[in-house]
């Protein structure tokens, strides 16, 4: 009776602490994929970067640093496809992944 009652409560204990975790995760996953984009360089990026920080903070972390580094960022201007005289907006996937996405100043026609 005595290893039923031990088994018991470390699983009652296991129950709780995977449930308390998964409100935490819950909690962070759905701050970031709040944000419109975390891609390096936007104003998600550095909002998901200060989150991070601040959850380090919360947890006891000392002397915490950001090393800042160039890199080459995505730059989007404009998007959108036109259909029946409407522009539709459109966001890149990841419009500079391995090169340059570029589209001539005239734009792309085509049929549908």
């Amino acid at each position: 009776m005595r290893i039923i009652r031990k088994i018991f409560v470390i699983f009652l204990f296991l129950t709780i602490c995977l449930y308390a975790q998964e409100g935490s995760l819950l909690k962070h996953v759905s701050y970031f994929s709040s944000l419109p984009s975390r891609i390096s360089g936007t104003d998600g990026c550095n909002k998901a970067a200060d989150y991070i920080k601040d959850v380090f903070r919360q947890a006891g972390l000392k002397n915490i640093q950001i090393e800042k580094f160039d890199v080459v960022v995505p730059v989007q201007e404009y998007a959108y496809v036109s259909l029946e005289n409407k522009k539709i907006p459109l966001e890149a996937l990841w419009p500079n992944s391995v090169r340059t996405c570029s589209t001539p100043p005239e734009g792309i026609t085509g049929k549908l």
